[in-house]
């Protein structure tokens, strides 16, 4: 899980950084050759994304079952498990809170962009501050949920188990519905240095769908 969060942490960077081309060039020039080059690099991030989306989730397929059935550790299992864990509980608080802290931060580039009255170019820095942030937060709470995972706590003990069956479904679609959004929006109005926003407004909406989802079931 530790390697495996690198590859997912970065794999989401470059599906948020994946506008960065686009919005500096469309602020830079009216050209539309270098914008549909910006185009082109969006969706070419985006494709590396996705493979190294894919290639993790088959790399792991075989401890898929850990987070979603029940099971019984051998003998002392457990208790190595506790100990790592709370070795890990320090650098765990430490990377949520840095990764946090740049989320939050990240918007004060196009704050005093429009306070000075420059180009707007800073939308990109914002990107670039949020995909590190992000990175941080994914890194530590795969890290974390891996423990918990064997421990069969938090997340994942077994009555939140018989639950995840039952919203995985409508999580699932969710991106599958953001995705189709974002592209039909996109091309139907062609104004990408815009529809990017719909990127970080629905990965903070996906923290509030698991629990709408469980008050529904």
């Amino acid at each position: 899980k530790s390697k495996g969060s690198r590859i997912v942490a970065n794999a989401t960077s470059l599906c948020i950084l994946s506008p960065v081309p686009l919005i500096v060039l469309g602020k830079m020039t009216e050209d539309h050759t270098l914008v549909g080059f910006g185009l082109v690099f969006l969706l070419i991030l985006v494709a590396i994304a996705v493979y190294l989306f894919v290639n993790y989730g088959l790399h792991e397929s075989h401890m898929q079952h850990l987070e979603k059935e029940c099971f019984e550790t051998e003998y002392g299992v457990s208790g190595m498990v506790r100990e790592r864990r709370e070795q890990y509980e320090s650098t765990f608080t430490r990377n949520i809170a840095i990764g946090v802290v740049l989320c939050i931060l990240s918007v004060i580039p196009t704050i005093m962009a429009g306070v000075m009255e420059v180009e707007d170019y800073m939308s990109g820095l914002l990107l670039i501050i949020v995909s590190i942030g992000v990175n941080i937060l994914i890194r530590a709470d795969m890290i974390k949920s891996s423990y918990d995972t064997l421990l069969q706590e938090g997340e994942y003990t077994k009555e939140e188990k018989h639950l995840k069956k039952k919203t995985d479904a409508f999580l699932g679609a969710y991106w599958r519905l953001v995705v189709a959004i974002y592209l039909g929006w996109s091309f139907w109005t062609n104004n990408w240095e815009f529809t990017w926003i719909i990127w970080p407004v629905a990965g903070v909406l996906y923290a509030a769908v698991p629990g709408i989802v469980k008050m529904i079931i």
